[in-house]
């Protein structure tokens, strides 16, 4: 299995997931699992943690994770071209419109701590979680494939965004676990979706560029010796 149909498989399989999570979450199934992590992480808050978690939960909003997404995106560009940027600034867009669309479907659950923060807009899933996941995993996999970033730095910072961004939701009494839980699904079926048409692009373009420098070297001798004869040649004409 190739590359790209191993991470539509994967995209599917979290997709299908998330169903069957937003069927549990609109049949109730998950306020217990929800209750139960809600009072452990009140249980175990602190001021330090709970400053470092609110500086941290800022790598999943749109004015944060769009500008990170364009600006890998140009770095790749001018190094790597077009095709292998246009994925990474996708994986920001999609995040957005697709937690969004979701939430109008799960209007009518709202945030734990709504009526403390005075935030009622819908819970599920978390759009920081989604926006973090789908972004951080996409950079790092381009990185790694365009060979542009060391795997002992990427690969913990590709994975432990989106961790600590996700947690730090449930820390900071922001989201229902459930509603995490939802973020990481719909960010990595969307980074997973994206991963596939980065690696359908790079097939391409492995198919198409030798093709190109043999006819164009080809065209280029051919030229070469049309445009540059020879004195004999001259000569007899």
């Amino acid at each position: 299995m190739t590359r790209g149909r191993a991470a539509l498989a994967g995209g599917l399989a979290a997709f299908a997931a998330l169903t069957a999570l937003s069927i549990a979450v609109r049949s109730g199934r998950t306020w217990q699992m929800d209750r139960r992590a809600r009072r452990w992480m009140r249980r175990h808050q602190s001021a330090p943690a709970t400053a470092a978690f609110s500086a941290i939960t800022w790598a999943g909003v749109p004015p944060v994770h769009l500008p990170g997404a364009l600006l890998a995106a140009t770095w790749v560009h001018r190094r790597r071209g077009f095709g292998p940027a246009m994925p990474l600034a996708l994986s920001s867009v999609a995040a957005f419109v697709a937690h969004h669309a979701i939430k109008s479907v799960f209007h009518s659950r709202r945030r734990p701590g709504a009526a403390v923060f005075g935030r009622h807009q819908p819970a599920f899933p978390s759009g920081h979680t989604t926006g973090a996941t789908a972004v951080s995993l996409m950079i790092g996999y381009v990185l790694l494939r365009e060979q542009l970033g060391a795997p002992r730095a990427v690969v913990p910072a590709a994975a432990g965004v989106p961790l600590m961004v996700g947690v730090s939701r449930s820390y900071l009494d922001r989201h229902w676990a459930a509603d995490v839980l939802a973020g990481w699904l719909l960010g990595g079926g969307i980074a997973a979706l994206c991963v596939a048409i980065y690696e359908s692009g790079k097939q391409g373009r492995a198919e198409f560029t030798p093709g190109w420098k043999a006819t164009g070297t080809a065209a280029t001798a051919g030229g070469h010796g049309r445009s540059t004869p020879t004195r004999d040649e001259t000569a007899r004409r």
